[in-house]
């Protein structure tokens, strides 16, 4: 039998940490449902679930337990309960037969609960190798490469970022990677802060589970988060949540091969200037794909938008050029996008000519990091 009392302050981020593994809208019913049952340690675990991604996290009861098999309860329901509470609120939580009774001071709630012998059981794969590292560099490799996930269906070995060892010729890093074919982002991290780091199987992590493992990495902060890798699938774990994950099944292309190394032409720009200025001439235009010219020359970079049904928009930027002036033609939304990853004062900007990839990299590398980003150029009329 279920029957425990718990602060709120302890299960309202449990049940917070994994909401985000559920879809909106289930076709199969249980997976709508966590289950709360009695962990090894003593505390209760609170446990969600898509097949793809699973997410457990754990609470510290004030007293009674969960029953080891466990009850299930709908999740959406069950976090808007708890999360409208007092936040001194001492929870009351009931099972029995089919229902759940949950009790607040003088609030009272009655769920219907789902058997939890429906929920899904896992076999984890057996992990190739399993390190540490500070959560801050690993939410920070995400932060790098999560605006350049792919999302077509039919290119899926593009949605996710493509993790792999790097250093074979140096020293050892983490190397990130993602693409939707207009854009490219890496970052490579020195590994000289992990702990027990070393070559693992190539891994695309699905865009969902990169969200999910970057809120776990982000709330570790500088304390360490446990990866562990196989050729299957990754299980990351911090501070009393689990991350388990499934892996995009394919092969990741030869990404280099889209990395410019004889552009010629560089200009440095406030990054800030030129992610405003986008946004602002973007206001013009409500096509999804927002062609813009460019015209480069000592001194500015002139961003240009004409929309045929409602106007046209242009702004100045301050850019010190290095090398002959250059026009060409980007998707304006790529173009803020990817400087606004890059997360950096100011941003150096390579160009070979018109029709060639564009390589982005902050003036200023910080923390040892490598970090660059590619947009394809757009043709656009004179």
């Amino acid at each position: 039998m279920t029957e425990f009392t718990i602060h709120r302050s302890q299960f309202l981020p449990a049940i917070a940490a994994v909401r985000a593994a559920i879809e909106r809208r289930n076709t199969i019913p249980i997976l709508s449902n966590a289950l709360i049952a009695q962990a090894d340690d003593g505390r209760i675990a609170v446990t969600a679930t898509d097949l793809d991604i699973r997410v457990t996290a754990t609470a510290e009861t004030v007293s009674g337990e969960a029953s080891r098999e466990g009850i299930t309860l709908p999740l959406a329901r069950l976090y808007d309960i708890v999360n409208r509470l007092p936040e001194a609120a001492e929870i009351a939580v009931r099972a029995q037969d089919a229902d759940a009774t949950i009790t607040a001071g003088r609030s009272r709630f009655r769920l219907h609960s789902l058997p939890a012998s429906d929920f899904p059981e896992t076999s984890p794969p057996q992990y190739d190798i399993e390190w540490k590292m500070p959560g801050r560099l690993l939410a920070r490799a995400v932060d790098a490469c999560l605006f350049s996930i792919g999302d077509e269906e039919t290119r899926y070995y593009l949605n996710g970022i493509h993790f792999h060892h790097g250093g074979e010729d140096s020293e050892p890093s983490l190397v990130a990677v993602a693409t939707n074919g207009k854009t490219l982002a890496r970052i490579v991290i020195p590994a000289e802060s992990f702990e027990d780091y070393g070559p693992f199987p190539a891994a695309i992590v699905p865009s969902k589970a990169c969200r999910l493992l970057r809120q776990l990495a982000d709330k570790a902060g500088d304390d360490p988060v446990s990866v562990a890798a196989s050729a299957d699938g990754w299980r990351l774990s911090a501070d009393g949540t689990v991350i388990e994950t499934k892996l995009i099944a394919a092969q990741y292309p030869d990404y280099r091969r889209v990395i410019p190394t004889g552009n010629d032409k560089r200009l440095g720009v406030d990054s800030r200037q030129l992610v405003e200025a986008c946004k602002r001439i973007s206001a013009v235009s409500d096509k999804r794909e927002k062609a813009i010219r460019i015209d480069i020359a000592d001194g500015a970079m002139t961003l240009n938008l004409r929309d045929m049904d409602n106007g046209e928009a242009a702004e100045d930027v301050q850019a010190d050029l290095d090398g002959e002036p250059i026009s060409l033609g980007v998707n304006v939304d790529y173009l803020a996008g990817t400087v606004d990853a890059l997360d950096c004062d100011k941003t150096s900007i390579s160009l070979r000519d018109a029709l060639s990839p564009v390589l982005f990299e902050p003036e200023r590398q910080p923390d040892g990091f490598s970090l660059l980003s590619v947009v394809m150029p757009m043709r656009i009329p004179s």
